[in-house]
């Protein structure tokens, strides 16, 4: 089973020790995953636990199994979690793989594509598209979007752009620009 978990720069930020134990628990079940993040702290694999508990929470594990006479049983000691020739948990390989942003006609194209509504050259141009044949307008309009300054407050992110497709349901290019404009790049990174 291959689990995909996309966009978790929230949880390795704000919720570092949670996200890697529910990391850590879905290696030791056996779930392969592929975490995708944009944050500047990657996980490293000595921070993955594998199944072992806290120091104090297997030392009172440990004193709560001991029988009568203080010594555990050897069913007690077949279940610790060892890595034992019996339960040998599966190899984790960890790879960072940067993806670069799409270029400027690439997010074009997706934004063009992903938007609920057509956009006009009209609507990019301030003194308009002018007259010329269907697929001339199609050519100047992904040649005018991909030079537009939305396309450059995106950043080439297909998040970014998926957000700006819906926005540009309800507003025009020139308000959503605007809006781009009051953000902090930090709050644009949150798109």
């Amino acid at each position: 089973c291959l689990l995909i978990l996309d966009r978790c720069e929230a949880a390795i930020s704000n919720s570092r020790t949670q996200f890697l134990y529910f990391l850590d628990q879905l290696l030791v079940a056996g779930v392969r995953l592929l975490v995708s993040s944009s944050s500047a702290a990657p996980i490293d694999l000595t921070e993955l636990r594998r199944g072992e508990a806290e120091p104090t929470e297997r030392r009172s594990r440990d004193e709560d199994d001991r029988g009568e006479d203080g010594r555990r049983s050897s069913a007690d000691d077949a279940d610790d979690g060892d890595n034992t020739e019996g339960s040998r948990r599966p190899p984790v390989s960890l790879g960072l793989v940067q993806l670069q942003p799409l270029s400027p006609r690439d997010a074009a194209l997706l934004l063009l594509e992903l938007c609920e509504r057509p956009l006009d050259l009209d609507e990019l141009t301030p003194l308009g598209g002018g007259s010329a044949g269907e697929e001339e307008v199609a050519a100047d309009l992904l040649g005018t979007l991909r030079r537009h300054e939305l396309i450059f407050r995106l950043g080439g992110l297909p998040p970014s752009i998926q957000w700006a497709a819906r926005r540009l349901k309800d507003v025009t290019v020139n308000e959503l620009v605007a809006e781009l404009r009051a953000l902090k790049p930090r709050e644009q990174a949150r798109l």
